[in-house]
């Protein structure tokens, strides 16, 4: 039985992600600038958002998200309270859109897309690591690559910066991301949840589930036994 749940855990990372990886996690803080963007004439206090877990830390986290503190950005408007939340892993292509019209469609391949090249483009900079921790980034900057991450995925909203910094910096990171559209980044997903702010979050890569299945004979046996 063991093995049986190992294998599907695993071919769940194959897939994309680990769907069912649920864990428990409160919002903290924010480390940014407050009324730093502006979405349709509305100010929004904008940069990285500290989450701790309440819960055990899910297997399949990787980097900053292994320390029982870890910072991330959001992917949407959505009140988050200082509450412990339940929060599940999916691939960010599939993370609702709370903007569209049944408030549940998924963002899809373009958005999640252009969410990558703006992480890339941070990274590129050296304003954050791989795994989203801030590196040179200073509040200014975190609060900049929030306001473009709202800019790519809310694409019927008007954003912008709020400040001349924000401003300044939230067009060096556009400028930086039109150089490489296409850049992807490694194990970047979506903590989801429908009452809470939806979170950027990074997984191990496929490949890594993949080594792990033929360890375990294979994914036609690991298919066999799960539908089994």
């Amino acid at each position: 039985m063991e093995n049986i749940r190992i294998s599907v855990l695993a071919l769940g990372l194959a897939a994309g992600f680990a769907t069912a990886a649920d864990f428990d996690a409160e919002f903290d803080a924010l480390i940014g600038r407050n009324n730093a963007v502006l979405i349709d004439g509305v100010a929004y206090n904008a940069g990285h958002m500290q989450h701790t877990y309440t819960g055990p830390i899910p297997s399949v986290a990787v980097g900053q998200f292994r320390n029982q503190t870890f910072y991330t950005f959001c992917i949407e408007l959505q009140n988050t309270s200082r509450s412990p939340e339940s929060w599940t892993i999916q691939k960010l292509s599939e993370a609702p859109n709370p903007s569209s019209s049944n408030g549940g469609l998924p963002y899809g391949a373009g958005d999640a897309q252009e969410v990558h090249a703006v992480v890339a483009a941070a990274i590129r900079l050296g304003w954050i690591n791989a795994d989203l921790s801030a590196a040179s980034a200073g509040q200014t900057e975190l609060a900049a690559i929030q306001g473009m991450i709202w800019k790519v995925l809310f694409d019927g909203s008007t954003v912008v910066g709020n400040t001349n910094n924000t401003i300044a910096a939230m067009a060096a990171l556009e400028a930086e991301a039109a150089l490489d559209p296409f850049a992807r980044v490694k194990g970047l997903a979506a903590m989801t949840n429908a009452d809470a702010q939806d979170q950027l979050y990074v997984v191990p890569l496929p490949t890594a589930a993949l080594a792990g299945l033929a360890m375990l004979g294979g994914l036609a046996g690991a298919r066999l036994r799960r539908r089994g």
